[in-house]
């Protein structure tokens, strides 16, 4: 019973976080944009926990949402919903924004992201060979993403770079394509929504 008033506690908080952010987030530009002059979103704010509970097929009640204490700490901003599961320990979703981490060395980093992990992969310590990444689209939005770590990336603008891990072992490859487009395209609409003012 305390569990869930924390959660609906939590839900009104993160609508009222919403609210107040509104006038402050950066939205996605086809402009390049300085990381200093861009306010990154509290991921947290992307994605409401019944939507996550409705695409993954589970109790709403059971899902911990774990938001990170500095919003865009490092140029980045995640969000962890977690849930209870027998078989795999910290089973969940985990979402990210993330700036340019290169800017001055490497503007178009972001913007050239997506061609190079499906072009070159991704390199993991302690492994010889590089995860490869094979190209999807959601609504138009290029998408690299690889079955093996359950992992999507893709960009909004040449600004913002977007991250979605699973963490659900035994997900099938299509099904596991199917959730992130879905999580993707929502994401995607919150953000792409949020009003600006700068």
């Amino acid at each position: 019973m305390k569990f869930r008033s924390i959660q609906f506690a939590l839900f009104f908080f993160v609508s009222a976080a919403l609210s107040a952010q509104q006038k402050a987030v950066t939205l996605p530009s086809d402009t390049l944009i300085t990381p200093e002059a861009i306010q990154l979103p509290n991921a947290c704010d992307l994605l409401l926990p019944d939507s996550v509970a409705s695409i993954m097929g589970i109790d709403v009640r059971d899902i911990m949402v774990i938001d990170p204490p500095k919003v865009g700490e490092q140029g980045v901003s995640g969000c962890f919903y977690k849930w209870a599961d027998e078989s795999t320990p910290h089973a969940g979703i985990f979402i990210q924004v993330m700036k340019n981490p290169a800017f001055d060395s490497y503007p178009e980093y972001i913007e050239n992201y997506i061609d190079d992990r499906i072009a070159n992969g991704e390199a993991m310590p302690g492994r010889a060979s590089k995860i490869k990444y094979t190209e999807s689209f959601v609504n138009g939005i290029r998408v690299a993403w690889s079955a093996e770590q359950a992992r999507l990336y893709w960009t909004l603008g040449k600004n913002h770079l977007c991250m979605l891990a699973v963490n659900r072992p035994g997900m099938p490859e299509v099904k596991l394509l199917e959730v992130g487009k879905i999580i993707i395209q929502s994401l995607n609409n919150t953000l792409l929504n949020l009003s600006t003012v700068k």
